[in-house]
This record gives C-alpha cells, sequence and structure tokens, in this order.
C-alpha cells in the first residue's frame, strides 16, 4: 500500500503509522483511539470492492431493494430471492397517552 492510500485510510488521533507501528494492535485499536465513523468506511470500501468484484467475474450480486432480496444477473436481469418480512404494527409508530397498557411477550 502506497503512503498516500495509508495516510487516507489512517484515523485521525494518530499522527503516523510509526506509532501504529510500535504497538502490537488489532481492530479494536482504531475503534478507541480514532474516527468513529473509521469501521463505517472500511464496511463501505469492501462492499463497493465486492460488487467490482463479482462484476468481474460474471457473478450475480445479491442485495436489498423495495423489500425484497435480490439477485442481478450479469445479463443484466433480475431476480426477487425472498421477501423481506416487517412486523405490520411497529411500537414506535404507536400513539401512546398516559395510562396505557403495554403487553410484552417473553421470548425464549
Amino acid at each position: 500500500m502506497s503512503k498516500l492510500k495509508k495516510w487516507r485510510v489512517l484515523p485521525r488521533s494518530i499522527n503516523s503509522w510509526k506509532e501504529v507501528d510500535k504497538h502490537s494492535w488489532d481492530l479494536s485499536f482504531f475503534e478507541e483511539t480514532g474516527d468513529p465513523d473509521f469501521i463505517t468506511k472500511i464496511g463501505i470500501r469492501a462492499g463497493i470492492n465486492a460488487i467490482n468484484e463479482n462484476k468481474a467475474m460474471n457473478l450475480p450480486i445479491t442485495y436489498m431493494a423495495d423489500g425484497w432480496v435480490v439477485q442481478r444477473m450479469p445479463q443484466g436481469d433480475v431476480v426477487r430471492i425472498a421477501e423481506i418480512k416487517t412486523p405490520k404494527e411497529v411500537t414506535r409508530n404507536k400513539k401512546l397517552t398516559k395510562g396505557s397498557v403495554l403487553y410484552v411477550k417473553k421470548s425464549s
């Protein structure tokens, strides 16, 4: 990896890669000392790389769209695999008034 690319992914609170090399570290080192969005950025880049690799190898790309899990085939056609099931009534959308009784099911 070139120095330019290294500096792009270096968290803000770390001054140099020498500081990183001094410690034996794992991903938690970056979580504690770095940019809070660092892990998100890694995930986004990994997803983009995976999509590009799948396109290069003519493999289908699986993603979510309009409440469905779909696959885009290399030829361009889209196949719906499964519908994503969500609860019809979500508690956060209910209007609660003073004195409302909430019933909670025990999960096992």
